[in-house]
C-alpha cells in the first residue's frame, strides 16, 4: 500500500507518514525517548497513533498483542 486509505491486510484506515512514504516505510528519531515518549512524539508532530513499535528484528510494541 502506498497511499492512505483502507488496508486489506490490516483491515482498517491507514495514514502512511510522512509523505510520500508508505505504511511499510521506516521513520528514524534523533532523540533519547521511552516508549510512551515515543507515543507522543508520533501524536504531536505528526498527528497519528502508532500500532508498532521496531528496533531491528525486535517488536518493541504490537497494539495486537496486547
Amino acid at each position: 500500500m502506498t497511499k492512505d486509505g483502507f488496508d486489506p491486510i490490516m483491515y482498517c484506515e491507514t495514514k502512511a507518514v510522512p509523505k510520500p512514504f508508505s505504511c511499510w516505510d521506516k521513520t528514524h528519531i534523533k532523540e533519547d525517548l521511552t516508549i510512551t515518549g515515543i507515543f507522543e512524539y508520533y501524536k504531536k508532530n505528526l498527528s497519528c497513533e502508532l500500532d508498532s513499535i521496531s528496533y531491528g528484528k525486535v517488536c518493541l510494541f504490537n497494539m495486537y498483542m496486547t
